[in-house]
């Protein structure tokens, strides 16, 4: 008897005779229609719902070189912390001297993996630009729209430039969701 044979077998004994589940597809309601659901509540319940399934843009303000950008409706607490460089850093990325492209799927794929790992706060280095050959940060204005749009938003509750203590507006604290 081969081994699939067999452990086809003594799976069947195990569990006995088994019917198929139908397939039923569930997804979480839109903020819209929490929103034309529900009176009063609705707006609280609508930034509610964006928070739980991820979808909850983020909020950017800028001035001069200090970024910040984190979902509507976060702890002030919480976006002092991280301005203040406070939280402790668990990952770090350093993206110097890659071209765009390596950049972005490094920056992808560090995302992911400290996901997987449960990481809460990481470095993201992008450079200043001061050793670009047209002086241009490149890396340090295109991170942020990463961040903020396509696949990576839903993993990030918040970023901000870089305190001082850590090295300045060339690097981004980025906070990723639980």
């Amino acid at each position: 008897m081969r081994i699939e044979e067999l452990e086809r077998q003594q799976f069947l004994e195990a569990v006995g005779e088994v019917e198929p589940v139908p397939h039923v597809e569930v997804s979480a309601p839109r903020p819209a229609e929490v929103a034309a659901r529900h009176g009063e509540e609705s707006e609280s319940l609508a930034q509610l719902a964006e928070l739980v399934t991820g979808g909850a843009a983020l909020e950017r303000i800028e001035d001069g070189e200090h970024l910040l950008s984190h979902v509507k409706g976060l702890d002030p607490r919480v976006v002092r912390k991280l301005k203040q460089g406070e939280f402790e850093i668990d990952r770090e990325l350093d993206l110097h001297g890659m071209k765009r492209a390596e950049a972005q799927s490094a920056l992808q794929a560090f995302i992911a993996q400290s996901r997987r790992a449960q990481s809460r706060c990481l470095l993201v280095i992008t450079g200043r630009g001061l050793h670009s050959p047209e002086g241009e940060a490149v890396l340090k204005d295109a991170v942020p729209t990463w961040l903020e749009g396509g696949s990576l938003a839903k993993h990030v509750l918040a970023f901000c430039a870089e305190s001082p203590k850590h090295g300045g507006p060339g690097a981004l604290y980025v906070l990723l969701r639980k």
